[in-house]
């Protein structure tokens, strides 16, 4: 899955996929909606084919800016990570794993605090 926003600066994409105006994730917004909404889903999909004993649950977090790319989950130590214009951004970009719906809302919260 992919959630993707385009728009104007200040239009308000960050605040939708986010939530209000704090470094931590909403418990309401769009993120965090999907991520519990994705492990409901897997959940249910273990009950229904036991044989599905592992599923993995990545994310990557870019912003788009200009012609700029910035992946906020690479090189936790610094703002910003710089991808070449010429990369294939889905590809080259650091993925972080999560578990649990929780897990994952806490990554969001980290891709947030650094995209601010």
């Amino acid at each position: 899955a992919m959630l993707f926003t385009w728009g104007a600066p200040g239009t308000g994409k960050t605040r939708e996929v986010f939530g209000g105006s704090g470094s931590e994730v909403c418990r309401r917004c769009l993120a965090s909606l999907a991520a519990q909404q994705l492990f409901v889903d897997i959940g249910r999909l273990r009950a229904e084919y036991p044989q599905l004993q592992f599923a993995s649950v990545r994310a990557s977090a870019l912003e788009v800016g200009g012609r700029e790319i910035f992946d906020l989950f690479a090189g936790l130590s610094a703002r910003e990570t710089h991808l070449p214009r010429d990369c294939d951004p889905l590809g080259e970009a650091t993925q972080v794993e999560a578990a649990e719906a929780e897990e994952l809302h806490g990554l969001l919260s980290l891709a947030r605090r650094r995209y601010e």
